[in-house]
């Protein structure tokens, strides 16, 4: 990796995974502080849903109150023994007023008051009852509960009242039926299928009242307004608050790991197109060098050749050989000229072909036959194993342009054993050309890059053959515009094998 291409990754790295690693450490940092917010939201939310049940509960129990204090100043006591001045609240089990005899009505007609004394309550609460009757004389009906009455049976809670004017009523209440018969609805309504709720006797730690679902863990409890001993308890559905918490920081942490995941293989792909970008700059760098000196060289040849024959001393036998040279250098630098034209068309996709039924094995024979003198004067042989009968639709210039660029390779990496084969085949759908040598041979990282814009092989005597870069790319591109393919088989000092393969028409 070069510095240049080191220095943008390491700037790209403290751009992007050093902002990126200061919030996930504040993050992490602050998870102890959000959970106790997040905790604290929903304490206050399960405080709400408490304070509304509870809110509920007094205005329920005031209503009855009220009912019982409007009945008696309407009609006296003996429209309370009628159940329709309640309205059916089945809570209410027995009233006793003191008028100043006492009189009393059971509603359940079963109540069992067991030692409990009537008198002796009001006797012993007579401070009370004063207190109580200031209040009423504001109008509001003030509740105390003064006892209870447990027994096998039943509980019952008494509560001390002022009903009329001045008239001291004792209500006796089943908390239990208050809270299925009365709050349970209510209860059912104010909560939802994600809160659990129960309420609880604290004394017996009996459940009363409990939603369908079994509560996880209590996360807020309360006493219950209006019916001292009861407790209600609000939990989340399925998990407390601590689960909750977790379960949020760990989807949190998952979520910024894959945002991490996401921005460090955003970075892979700008770390590899980078790359991709700096070897395509250095390509194309390596191909202006290439493309100056093998134009370079057959300038300078004619060049010189052209003064000497000029300047008329030039023996008459050697003019030929100059001439000769000439040609061959003009014929060389025509072919690299042809090759970055050709390629610019193909790369500025303005590269206009003729296609026609042509038989291939003809124009090998044609391009060959041109090539033979070359060939022969570079001590290189060649076999043509050719099927002879077979017609491809294709544009003859361009096919020609592929087989002398291919025969070109050869020529140029083939150092020892000069031997060029041509054998065409055909299968039922294709007509198949291979194109081998004896030279250099390709090792098996570069066989996948050689028909790549520009590359080259690097290093040992490879390097060292003049050439633009250009040829295989030109190959696979012409390969590409006739529906055809190009392969390559390859080893190391041995030599390689181009095979074509074009549809048959």
């Amino acid at each position: 990796m070069s510095s240049s291409l080191k220095n943008t990754v390491l700037i790209l790295t403290l751009a992007v995974l050093l902002p990126v690693a200061i919030f996930s450490a504040v993050e992490v940092a602050s998870l102890n502080e959000n959970e106790q917010m997040l905790e604290q939201v929903y304490r206050e939310q399960l405080d709400g849903i408490i304070f509304s049940v509870n809110q509920y509960a007094a205005d329920l129990f005031d209503f009855y109150i009220q009912q019982i204090d409007y009945q008696y100043q309407q009609e006296g006591f003996s429209s309370l023994s009628d159940p329709g001045a309640i309205k059916g609240n089945l809570a209410i089990e027995f009233i006793a007023l003191s008028t100043p005899a006492i009189q009393t009505i059971d509603f359940n007609e079963q109540t069992e008051l067991g030692s409990f004394n009537i008198d002796s309550a009001f006797s012993a609460n007579e401070l009370l009852i004063e207190r109580l009757i200031r209040y009423k004389e504001t109008d509001y009906i003030k509740q105390e509960v003064i006892g209870e009455i447990r027994n096998t049976n039943e509980n019952i809670q008494i509560s001390l009242i002022i009903i009329g004017k001045d008239t001291p009523c004792l209500v006796f209440i089943d908390p239990v039926a208050y809270i299925e018969d009365l709050l349970a609805p209510k209860i059912q309504q104010i909560t939802t299928q994600a809160i659990n709720t129960n309420v609880r006797d604290t004394i017996t730690n009996r459940i009363v009242y409990q939603s369908k679902v079994e509560p996880t863990g209590i996360i807020q409890s309360g006493p219950l307004n209006k019916t001292p001993g009861y407790e209600i308890n609000v939990s989340l559905y399925a998990q407390s608050v601590t689960d909750l918490i977790s379960y949020r920081t760990k989807r949190n942490l998952i979520t910024l790991s894959i945002v991490v995941f996401i921005i460090l293989a955003g970075m892979v792909l700008i770390i590899r197109n980078l790359r991709k970008e700096i070897q395509l700059n250095k390509t194309k760098a390596d191909f202006v060098a290439n493309v100056s000196h093998e134009i370079r060289t057959p300038l300078a040849l004619i060049s010189m050749f052209n003064e000497t024959l000029l300047m008329g001393r030039v023996k008459e036998d050697k003019k030929y050989e100059y001439y000769e040279i000439i040609s061959k250098e003009t014929s060389r630098l025509k072919n690299i000229v042809n090759k970055i034209l050709s390629f610019s068309q193909i790369d500025a996709n303005k590269k206009a072909y003729n296609f026609s039924k042509v038989s291939p094995d003809e124009i090998i024979k044609d391009v060959v036959n041109s090539y033979s003198y070359h060939l022969s004067e570079k001590g290189f042989t060649y076999d043509l194993n050719l099927n002879g009968n077979i017609e491809i639709n294709a544009d003859h210039e361009a096919f020609s342009e592929v087989l002398i660029n291919l025969i070109d390779n050869a020529m140029k990496y083939s150092k020892e054993e000069k031997h060029i084969v041509l054998e065409s085949k055909s299968d039922q759908t294709h007509y198949i050309l291979d194109v081998s040598d004896k030279g250099v041979g390709i090792d098996k990282k570069n066989q996948k890059n050689i028909f790549d814009k520009f590359f080259r092989v690097e290093g040992g005597n490879v390097h060292n053959t003049k050439g633009t870069g250009l040829g295989l790319s030109l190959v696979a591109e012409i390969m590409k515009a006739h529906n055809a393919e190009i392969s390559v088989e390859s080893t190391l000092g041995e030599g390689s094998q181009f095979t074509l393969k074009f549809p048959i028409i």
